[in-house]
Order: structure tokens, then sequence, then C-alpha cells
């Protein structure tokens, strides 16, 4: 009888000893996968970072040349270039409605760009009705840049690469993938090649 007893306890010491070391390797492995989770999710927060890095700024509404620099939505009392302005007989463009207001718009050209100045949302902005701002850039070859380095030279790849995938629109046969900003837009005209046609930063008004 006390030998059967004494086997009991020695069985029930055996018992808790290996239930004791099976939780023990359980946690183990347990806490290893929850590292593992907690390394993926940061992997997946950096990527997101990195994403979320393209997102459009007012900064992208820039283009440059290396020595002048244009920034949209700017007054055009202040803009200076060391460009000589094409003379032309009549730089007005015409006028756009919206609501009750009227705005109006005038053409600058020049070698490299065209610039469109207008009063629009002089009444949203709190803008005196007689100030013109740059409304519009259009560039005409590959000696003025975007902020992130896209001239008329770039490509489809090249533009994805620096600013994400942006928005896809096709109108009349021409694909633009497109940006925007509250009342700002940054568009590339791409051909069938994958090349870019044109480069347009422009304050939308509707």
């Amino acid at each position: 009888m006390k030998c059967y007893i004494k086997s009991f306890k020695l069985n029930f010491l055996l018992l808790v000893c290996i239930f004791t070391i099976s939780c023990s390797v359980q946690m183990d492995n347990y806490d290893k996968k929850s590292d593992s989770n907690i390394k993926d999710n940061l992997i997946e927060e950096d990527t997101n970072e990195d994403v979320s890095s393209k997102l459009i700024s007012d900064e992208d509404f820039i283009v440059t040349d290396g020595k002048n620099t244009i920034v949209l939505d700017t007054p055009y009392k202040d803009f200076e270039i060391s460009k000589e302005e094409i003379e032309l007989q009549n730089n007005y463009v015409g006028e756009i409605p919206i609501g009750d207001y009227v705005y109006k718009y005038y053409i600058h050209k020049f070698e490299d760009f065209n610039i469109y100045v207008s009063n629009a949302y002089y009444d949203r902005k709190n803008r005196d009705f007689n100030e013109y701002f740059i409304s519009q850039i259009n560039l005409e070859n590959n000696n003025f840049k975007t902020a992130r380095g896209i001239s008329l030279d770039s490509t489809y790849d090249d533009i994805i690469e620096l600013y994400g995938e942006g928005t896809k629109e096709y109108q009349e046969g021409s694909s633009f993938i497109i940006y925007r900003l509250d009342d700002k837009e940054l568009s590339f005209e791409i051909d069938e090649n994958r090349n870019i046609k044109n480069i347009t930063l422009r304050v939308i008004v509707e």
C-alpha cells in the first residue's frame, strides 16, 4: 500500500513537470509568433508611410529651370523671370462666369512656357477684383521641370515612380494622369508610347 502511494506521488510529480515544460514551450512559441506579427505590422506601416510620402502638397505646384521658379496661384505682379516675353497684339483670353461672378483670363507667352493669369476666386479668397494671379502654367519644352523633376522628356514610368498612381482620365482620345490638391491640379498628358505630351498646372474653376 505504501509502495502504491509512493508510486502515485512520483507519477503525479512527473505529470506536473511535463505539463509545466509543455506550457513553457507553448508560451515561448506564442511570444515568437506575436513578435513576428508585430514586425509584419511594422513593415506594413513603413510601406504605407513610403506611399503616403508621394501625396501631393503645395510644393508640387511649382516649376523651375534651376534659375527661375514659377509658383501657381501667386500674384502676377510679383512674378520675375530672366526670360523675354513674346509680345502679343492682344493677350486677353476670355472670361469664366461662376454664379454671380465673372473671372477674366489673360495669357503671357514665353519660349519655355505659357502663363495664364486671372482674378479667379477673388471673391472666395478675399482678393481685389483687379489683382491677377497665376492660374495656369503650360510647359512648352524640356527646360522647365516640376518640383519632383518631371519634364517633357520624362516618361509615364517616371511619373508613377515619383508621384504614385494618380487619377487616370481620358478626354478626346488623350490620356491624362492627374494629381489634385484642393483647387489645384497637376496633369500630365501621355501619348501612345507612354511619353509625356503636355504638363499643365492650373487652378480649377468650376
